[in-house]
């Protein structure tokens, strides 16, 4: 009876430490998510409730790079990665009257 007792007692300590262990590395990784999330955040070019229109960072962002790319207003959407019109990106440049010489 007493061996049994000393060995559930030393897996509860086991346990208890595993627990504890593993609780701090979870707090660990939700710090680096909210890092992370923060980073992307910063970096989100979309807005609105589907994220369908362009901020004004995203859509200035979008301009320079059609200027200094020298690449077509479609290609702009190809070289970002994403779904944008081309006509999107003319209208952030012509309304704007941004990089006209």
């Amino acid at each position: 009876m007493a061996t049994r007792l000393g060995r559930s007692r030393t897996l509860h300590k086991k346990l208890t430490r595993q627990l504890r262990v593993k609780t701090v590395q979870l707090k660990r990784q939700n710090e680096e998510v909210v890092k992370l999330r923060e980073t992307l955040r910063d970096l989100d070019f979309k807005k609105g409730a589907k994220r369908r229109y362009f901020s004004t960072k995203g859509g200035l962002t979008l301009a320079a790079r059609r200027c200094l790319s020298n690449v077509g207003s479609i290609g702009v959407g190809m070289m970002l990665g994403c779904d944008i019109h081309g006509k999107s990106v003319r209208s952030w440049e012509v309304t704007r009257c941004i990089f006209m010489i």
